[in-house]
């Protein structure tokens, strides 16, 4: 069983979520450190002291500006830490435009809207927790996470595609700077072997583009036929 810690200052926000779609965060106390209320400021004081103890947890979900003036140093202090322990760090916030992965080595952190968090996902999120098993992109993109990932990222690549008609390639940096999920996504899922294009001085040529397009559209279609 993995253990989640979940912090959030804005409480109303959590009372409203377990309201309307009627889940009560309780029932999953065995999994759940649910760091709000009185829990909140216990949390906070030990963070702020940098003397909390993230030895029991896998994954760590925390609002990004849950800690006031002392925001800056708390959040370093959280990052640093998850780091050191290769715990999963999600940031959440009513700011966030749109889902934001990162990964360096161990150390995998995501960033998702307070709506995105605060949905069915966390409890999909929060049961396959209860399993063993730690799939953050159950947060932001529901149970078949993976395959909405790649529908989105099929999307894009027939954008790219069709807009180097005339120039024949791209360049490398470019292609993947723009489009993170290719890079920080992609080629970061477990179980999937999808093509990888080449390139050449620097460049990815429409030709590599589609077949990584066709290596996404077979997973898809496979996954699909099975579900």
């Amino acid at each position: 069983m993995k253990r989640v810690l979940l912090i959030e200052d804005r409480y109303q926000r959590q009372e409203k979520f377990q309201e309307i779609l009627g889940i009560d965060l309780e029932n999953y106390e065995d999994v759940l450190d649910n760091a709000i209320y009185e829990r909140y400021d216990e949390v906070y004081e030990l963070l702020k002291n940098q003397i909390f103890d993230f030895s029991s947890y896998d994954v760590v979900v925390v609002h990004k500006s849950a800690f006031s003036d002392d925001n800056s140093k708390v959040t370093a202090y959280i990052e640093r830490k998850c780091k050191e322990k290769s715990i999963i760090l999600i940031y959440f916030s009513g700011g966030i435009d749109a889902n934001f992965y990162q990964n360096e080595g161990d150390f995998e952190l995501f960033e998702v809207n307070s709506k995105t968090l605060y949905s069915t996902n966390l409890t999909l999120f929060l049961e396959a927790c209860r399993k063993d098993i730690v799939k953050p992109g159950m947060i932001l993109y529901g149970e078949h996470w993976n395959i909405n990932v790649l529908c989105n990222i099929l999307s894009e690549l027939n954008v790219y595609i069709e807009k180097i008609l005339v120039k024949e390639s791209i360049k490398e940096k470019g292609f993947y700077n723009r489009n993170s999920h290719l890079k920080d996504i992609l080629f970061e899922m477990k179980d999937i072997e999808l093509y990888k294009p080449k390139s050449i001085n620097d460049e990815i040529n429409k030709d590599e583009m589609k077949k990584l397009r066709d290596s996404i559209r077979c997973y898809i279609e496979k996954r699909l036929s099975h579900e």
